[in-house]
């Protein structure tokens, strides 16, 4: 039976779960909700208001429906995730200051007028432009209590013209659905940011129930901070980061698979994917290249013998594309002025002056707007020691996810997958950079954009022996992440209040 037959027998066995389920996301989207009303009132009203009491009432319809689940989700990995991730990721969508997340207010400009390759866009007079900052949850408040006029419009340069309108497509039916209705633009900032939220909630558990191996390390990444908080947001890089995970893990469940043909619809399913990943980010289009260890599996000769061909065909066409498209300047200045001497020398200087930021921003060091080499911003929200937590208890997750098959990667396989990683993270490091005159380091890096290639690369170093950590539990990893991001949604509401 495939992945995916699985997937629809579980839907059906476990009906009632799923109905439970509902009612838990509800109540806690009334609770946490309520509890940023209350947050926001307490300044005038103090804390003894309605909205403190939709809040509790809220936090226990949801504690109610929890209980009811926890029996029946504590013995699989991804049904804790539907566990643990929603309060999370609802938690950053909410808490989460509009603008603070890394260029958000580009993308919530895209949000209100989806239209890629655009730019000026036109959006509402009365919404707040690039790095005009709320501050503390009063000012939140005050933003909410504007009336909007959608009628009065203004045009901004902040357009990030380069995405696909397909990354804003879900999160942009907030807008369709609002303006014409005259909600507040801040509340379909907030509703924006949920379903993206809601995408990746359901998109994980996907991944969870697909992945062959490695469903420990698969959990605890899924639910780093730093992804949380991107995913719980307007931006592009919420479907950029699912479009390249699910891709990864719908080929190491393709080379796992027991079926032998495999199912064309999962070749179906990873040409859906890989044609997603084009469209969401052009620089993530190496990690398609992963695909290549599925190619003995293809039964049939004339398609192994014509795909080589087509993909280097698809590649050559989507480097044009790529050119035409506008980045046509930035290759022909790199491909110019390029030495080798200066490119490895900034990478080494990077790698020695930012490498620990970079590291601290993968982990969730920092949930606002990026703090690089030493700049700082009225919205930088530094989480300190969490990202130290996180890092170990993913290696602890690594480590645990030793031993869980006996039939793992070929040398080549795991050969080409970790190179496939580095050269992704040296092409994104060659997409900024800019110091073609000499050999210094790059201080606009930033951690998130790394990913998806250490997701693959972890997934690729996964061993046949066991370690003593394959002992843990599931709920181990379970309490562990929802510790770390209660730390890290705790300091963001202390530093906004």
């Amino acid at each position: 039976m495939s992945s995916t037959t699985q997937l629809a027998s579980a839907w059906k066995e476990n009906r009632s779960f799923y109905a439970l389920f509902a009612v838990y996301l509800g109540a806690l989207f009334a609770g946490e909700s309520g509890m940023l009303a209350s947050v926001c009132a307490h300044y005038e009203s103090g804390w003894l208001t309605w909205q403190t009491g939709w809040a509790a009432m809220g936090c226990l319809a949801a504690l109610a429906a929890l209980v009811g689940l926890w029996s029946r989700s504590v013995r699989k990995i991804e049904t804790i995730f539907l566990l643990v991730a929603p309060p999370l990721l609802i938690g950053f969508a909410l808490f989460m200051m509009p603008f603070a997340v890394p260029d958000e207010f580009t993308h919530i400009n895209r949000v209100f007028d989806n239209r890629s390759g655009v730019c000026p866009l036109t959006v509402p007079e009365q919404l707040r432009d690039a790095e005009a900052w709320i501050g503390p949850y009063s000012g939140l408040q005050a933003c909410f209590d504007i009336p909007f006029d959608y009628s009065l419009t203004r045009e901004t340069e902040n357009c990030a013209a380069a995405y696909s309108s397909i990354n804003y497509l879900l999160p942009s039916l907030a807008t369709l659905i609002g303006v014409p209705l005259g909600i507040n633009a801040y509340v379909l900032i907030f509703a924006a940011r949920l379903i993206n939220a809601m995408l990746y909630l359901f998109a994980g558990y996907w991944m969870l129930c697909k992945m062959p191996f490695g469903k420990k390390l698969a959990f605890v990444f899924l639910l780093n901070p730093m992804l949380l908080q991107q995913e719980a947001s307007c931006s592009a890089d919420a479907l950029c980061n699912i479009a390249a995970l699910c891709f990864i893990v719908q080929v190491l469940a393709m080379r796992f698979g027991q079926c032998d043909p495999l199912p064309k619809r999962e070749w179906v399913v990873l040409l859906g994917l890989a044609l997603l990943v084009a469209l969401c980010k052009y620089a993530y289009l190496p990690l398609i290249c992963a695909a290549v260890i599925l190619y003995p599996r293809i039964e049939s000769r004339k398609i192994r013998w014509v795909l080589p061909f087509a993909a280097a065909l698809f590649m050559v066409l989507a480097a044009v594309f790529v050119y035409m498209i506008g980045y046509s300047a930035m290759l022909e200045r790199v491909l110019s002025s390029f030495s080798f001497d200066a490119f490895f020398g900034s990478l080494g200087a990077t790698i020695a002056q930012e490498g620990g930021t970079i590291l601290w921003q993968f982990a969730g060091g920092n949930l606002g707007w990026p703090y690089m080499n030493g700049a700082d911003a009225t919205v930088t929200v530094r989480v300190p020691f969490a990202w130290v937590v996180y890092l170990a208890v993913l290696l602890v997750a690594f480590l645990a996810s030793f031993g869980e098959r006996k039939d793992l990667f070929r040398p080549w396989e795991r050969v080409v997958l970790i190179a496939l990683g580095a050269i992704e993270s040296l092409l994104l490091f060659l997409a900024l950079w800019e110091a073609l005159a000499g050999p210094t380091a790059v201080t606009w890096m930033q951690g998130r954009y790394f990913i998806p290639p250490v997701f693959l690369v972890l997934c690729a170093l996964v061993l046949r022996e066991k370690t003593p950590a394959a002992r843990l539990p599931n709920l181990f990893f379970g309490i562990a992440m929802v510790l770390v991001n209660v730390f890290s949604l705790a300091y963001v509401i202390r530093f906004f209040m």
